[in-house]
């Protein structure tokens, strides 16, 4: 039997799908790679790795799928089922990804997902001067627009630092 690798691996873990869940869009992931990355996008709405689709917490494990990877694959479908929960991590590519556009007003405002909230504080310690004056800005903006509105564009803002100084290599000196 002639399988394309890309059908069957999973494209959260990268490795062939363990008790597979079909998303309403049709892409297959492994059960615990999605109920995992579900958890971790608490607050933003999660998309489809394949189609970027948006993806709900409604899904149930694909008895067909399965069976075909099961027999198609039993050694390694085996050894898959008795490997631990992974822990997952979301790629940096997700965390930057621009992921919800919503619309304020007349006024649209890309939003960046939030994953990485611990991470922008992180910075914010190291940089404190670059995020005060931002909320300093948005402060300011916010007598004539909305607060929900100021602080969208502050994320957006504090995230595009953190993505510049990332590709700038400062931040790695950070990290590490």
């Amino acid at each position: 039997m002639i399988m394309d690798k890309e059908v069957i691996t999973c494209k959260i873990c990268k490795k062939l799908i363990c008790r597979p869940v079909s998303t309403h869009c049709g892409h297959n992931y492994c059960l615990w790679c999605l109920k995992e990355f579900m958890r971790k996008c608490i607050g933003i709405k999660p998309k489809c790795f394949t189609c970027n689709e948006n993806i709900s917490g409604a899904y149930e494990i694909n008895k067909l799928a399965e069976s075909i990877l099961e027999h198609a694959f039993p050694e390694e479908y085996s050894q898959r089922l008795n490997e631990p929960a992974i822990k997952i991590e979301i790629s940096k590519y997700y965390l930057w990804k621009v992921s919800i556009l919503k619309t304020i007003g007349t006024v649209s405002v890309i939003i960046l997902p939030v994953l990485s909230i611990g991470l922008l504080f992180k910075y914010a310690k190291k940089f404190p001067r670059i995020f005060f004056k931002l909320i300093k800005i948005g402060m300011k903006i916010g007598t004539y627009k909305s607060t929900s509105f100021i602080w969208q564009i502050v994320w957006t803002i504090m995230h595009m630092i953190v993505k510049y100084l990332e590709a700038t290599s400062v931040l790695s000196n950070i990290t590490s």
